[in-house]
């Protein structure tokens, strides 16, 4: 379109505090130019609200920039690609719509996989770290410094309130957000996960590592989220009950690329390798989560019942057990036991674990696994009852049940027990 009609819309809140990370962070990539039109038209949308009757044209943003139209056009390309502009257009009314949004907050940014290949590539590793040592979080000050918190509450300092606050009405007023990623409208992981499930697909909410990598997908290529959710259903292979990461990539290009230039991955798929990364990010989780939270997740529940909760607490206090190994232990007596808890099942393992000296999650499942085989072949490692297990009955599948952590269950990882 030539010479179009435009408005330019606000999205989120936009201050002088957004220089610096635009300065640091977007502007090596995008180039200096781009930032220019871009804070231009942060101050035409305040214009815009003076004369509301006026027409503003093409033109005009071409005149203040000293620019022809392909020039124009292709530094708002820039911007529309790193996410501070998005673009509606009415091409019988010949105009434009130029929604401005916020630069990330820096964390984001730097979470970003894509934004950070961008900056290291435009100003090297040496200003690239120096970047992300000037948005470091400073922390707290230490509590052995000498120093406690000293601060006076609101009611301490207005008493006059401290009896009226109960009469007052809230009015809640939706606000414009301080930031928002416009690259990512329209990205909805709830709706893949979903989607996944009718296949019998199970993935986890709040997989962080898979959320990020398709959303560094649809930010990067102009993809529907169906096309995505169609090749993570191609990527996934239920004989192994593995969904390969790199294998989107290749599908998506082998799709909708000739020149394979989406294709960013050339090893050879290994499962065995993939399952191993897999296992070590299980471990990860069962080291890290407290064992209450562990065991709702696992169990998809809001709440544990109390001898759930005694449970937890005998494997910590008397048994001297790190969170890692209570989860690990917790884990296996659900694939074990037809997904229930059984507390003296666990406490047997509990005292051969501390006699064994074992103190992690990896030693943990590894002991699990070698002392099951065992015992299906009957030899006697545990006293009383706890061998031989008896084989699992159902083959479920890769069920993971999550909430908010991404711990969850999974069959696969603990072999044919």
């Amino acid at each position: 379109m030539k010479n179009f009609s435009y408005k330019v819309i606000l999205k989120n809140r936009i201050d002088s505090s957004d220089d610096k990370i635009l300065s640091y962070l977007y502007q090596p990539i995008i180039g200096l130019r781009s930032i220019s039109i871009y804070k231009l038209l942060i101050f035409e949308a305040e214009v815009l609200k003076e004369f509301k009757k006026a027409e503003f044209r093409e033109e005009r943003l071409l005149t203040l920039c000293k620019l022809n139209a392909d020039q124009f056009q292709r530094q708002l390309k820039k911007l529309e690609g790193i996410g501070l502009l998005t673009k509606m257009v009415n091409e019988q009314k010949n105009s434009v719509i130029l929604n401005v949004y916020a630069p990330l907050e820096p964390c984001d940014f730097f979470n970003n996989a894509l934004f950070n290949k961008a900056l290291i590539k435009k100003i090297g590793e040496k200003d690239y770290e120096m970047a992300r040592f000037v948005f470091r979080d400073e922390g707290e000050i230490p509590s052995d410094s000498g120093y406690k918190n000293a601060t006076s509450k609101f009611l301490e300092v207005f008493e006059e309130f401290n009896n009226s606050l109960g009469d007052i009405k809230v009015n809640s007023l939706k606000t414009k957000p301080k930031r928002t990623n416009a690259l990512l409208k329209g990205f909805d992981f709830e709706k893949i996960v979903l989607d996944l499930e009718k296949e019998d697909i199970y993935i986890s909410k709040s997989d962080t590592t898979l959320k990020n990598k398709l959303e560094e997908i649809y930010s990067g290529h102009n993809f529907e989220l169906d096309k995505i959710i169609e090749a993570v259903k191609e990527s996934y292979d239920k004989e192994s009950l593995f969904l390969d990461v790199k294998k989107i990539y290749r599908v998506l290009s082998n799709n909708y690329f000739e020149d394979e230039q989406f294709n960013t991955s050339e090893e050879i798929f290994d499962p065995k390798v993939n399952m191993q990364n897999y296992t070590n990010k299980k471990i990860k989780e069962m080291e890290t989560i407290e064992p209450t939270q562990y065991l709702q997740l696992l169990m998809n529940i809001e709440n544990l019942e109390l001898p759930e909760l005694e449970l937890i607490s005998k494997l910590s206090k008397d048994y001297k057990l790190r969170n890692g190994v209570i989860n690990c232990l917790l884990e296996f007596s659900y694939l074990k036991n037809d997904e229930k808890i059984v507390a003296n099942y666990l406490y047997k393992i509990a005292s051969t674990i501390n006699e064994r000296q074992i103190v992690d999650a990896k030693e943990t499942m590894e002991y699990l696994k070698v002392a099951h085989k065992k015992g299906a072949k009957g030899k006697k490692f545990i006293p009383d009852q706890f061998s031989p297990w008896e084989e699992v009955k159902s083959n479920k599948g890769y069920m993971e049940k999550t909430s908010s952590n991404g711990s969850g269950f999974d069959e696969t990882l603990w072999g044919k027990l």
